[in-house]
């Protein structure tokens, strides 16, 4: 009787798939975005070289070039491209090479994020698989879920309209954007903006839980009546 009344709620709210109670859980949509916000790139050589680029190359950029501005970088649907577009020729960072490590170029390394990050957030890349064997397990479509939950999770919570790959392309880059900000805050011994980053991040995290927590009960309770 329970799960016919789950069915029942599911059908005559036609929510998104990844969000049905009697499929996925209440909660689940919310905690695909959740799991997706934060995530960082599985593979290694990325993972650094996007943290050091941000460190060395998007900060330099911001306050010395004034190429774009902070708010700009916040309230862009491609941060990626916007950090990668017109790169410094003469700053740089030291890259990882069989020898040793290796100085390039700001416009080198853009290059060759652009590069890896492509690899990695497509269906069955590293860091795609890696979140996809997290929320669904070792199921063999884990992959291809993956993208229908992202799909229609963040279609439901922000109507952005954007590729399940574009999503997590963006999420990777704002996560090691946070990255590189909170490593020259450190290295600028700016406790301050540390604790605000910490914050804001908690204090999204808490937003989002309590917005999908009160939609979901809306439509709940009165049912119960």
């Amino acid at each position: 009787a329970g799960f016919g009344v789950a069915q029942l709620y599911d059908y005559t709210f036609a929510r998104p798939d990844s969000l049905t109670y009697t499929k996925s859980g209440m909660l689940f949509g919310s905690q695909v975005v959740a799991q997706t916000t934060d995530f960082r790139s599985q593979n290694p050589q990325l993972s650094q070289m996007l943290t050091d680029y941000v460190e060395n190359c998007v900060v330099g950029d911001i306050l010395l070039n004034n190429k774009y501005t902070v708010s700009q970088l916040l309230n862009s649907t491609d941060p990626l491209t916007l950090i990668t577009d017109n790169p410094s020729p003469l700053r740089g960072l030291y890259q990882d090479s069989g020898g040793g490590r290796q100085f390039i170029t700001c416009q080198q390394a853009a290059a060759v994020i652009k590069n890896l990050i492509g690899a990695d957030v497509r269906i069955g890349g590293t860091t795609w698989h890696k979140l996809a064997t997290r929320v669904f397990g070792s199921r063999v479509s884990a992959d291809s879920l993956l993208g229908n939950a992202m799909d229609e999770s963040y279609n439901f919570f922000y109507a952005g309209g954007l590729s399940a790959s574009q999503i997590m392309r963006n999420n990777i880059t704002n996560a090691a954007i946070r990255d590189g900000w909170k490593g020259f805050a450190a290295r600028s011994s700016d406790t301050a903006n540390l604790v605000n980053l910490a914050t804001e991040s908690s204090l999204t995290k808490q937003r989002l839980s309590w917005a999908s927590f009160g939609t979901i009960m809306g439509r709940m309770l009165p049912m119960f009546q």
